[in-house]
């Protein structure tokens, strides 16, 4: 999968391959189609959180596909829609 890398605060994002990980038990893959990049984000980036850990994929507003599901998991199904935020 590809993934928009920040190794640090003020620094440009870089597109990097990364392994796709397998769901774990009660989790789900999901192929993310949309993913919105919102004002906490750029303030991330922008180095305005002494919290921030590096490096970090920004984007935490999602819609997408299930593509797979770890063990346990009954609400959804494979090919499900869902959305996502952090809340």
């Amino acid at each position: 999968m590809r993934a928009a890398v920040a190794t640090a605060a003020r620094a440009p994002l870089s597109l990097t391959g990364r392994e796709t990980p397998e769901p774990g038990p009660g989790e789900v893959l999901v192929r993310i189609t949309a993913c919105g990049v919102c004002f906490s984000d750029l303030n991330l980036l922008r180095g305005h959180y002494p919290f921030a850990r590096f490096p970090v994929v920004p984007g935490h507003e999602i819609t997408g596909t299930v593509v797979a599901l770890g063990s346990g998991v009954s609400r959804f199904e494979v090919g499900s829609a869902v959305g996502a935020q952090f809340l």
